[in-house]
């Protein structure tokens, strides 16, 4: 299994059927990290962590509480992930898979050749279809 990023017509697979997606809240400044399997034509939110709450991120009923960290289970099946890169950020989403590490979603397009050149654009997180 494969996930694609895809900006515009270019399209950059990545074989893994699980990743963690990781980013700073742009207001609070914390930490928030989402764990994701690849099942068939879904992407499924398998747990969630963040290390706060704040504007915009309550943490949901449920949530344990572990050494400073809000851990959360919630069933989440989508298509896909649009997640918007701007230069406005100061903390860029993060990939990351099993046993390989993580990296900048920018840094993952650069390696492959397809950096977009545009400021600001949208990556479709999505299982691959071919």
């Amino acid at each position: 299994m494969s996930i694609c990023l895809s900006v515009g017509a270019a399209i950059v697979s990545i074989v893994a059927q699980q990743f963690t997606l990781s980013w700073t809240h742009s207001v609070e400044r914390i930490l928030w990290q989402e764990d994701w399997q690849v099942n068939g034509q879904t992407l499924s939110l398998i747990e969630a962590r963040v290390r706060g709450s704040g504007a915009g991120m309550e943490v949901p009923d449920g949530a344990v509480l572990i050494e400073g960290v809000w851990h959360y289970r919630a069933p989440l099946n989508v298509p896909s992930l649009n997640l918007t890169v701007s230069p406005f950020g100061r903390d860029e989403y993060q990939i990351c898979l099993p046993n390989k590490g993580c990296q900048t979603i920018p840094e993952v397009l650069k390696k492959a050749g397809q950096e977009p050149t545009e400021s600001s654009y949208v990556v479709k997180v999505s299982p691959c279809t071919h």
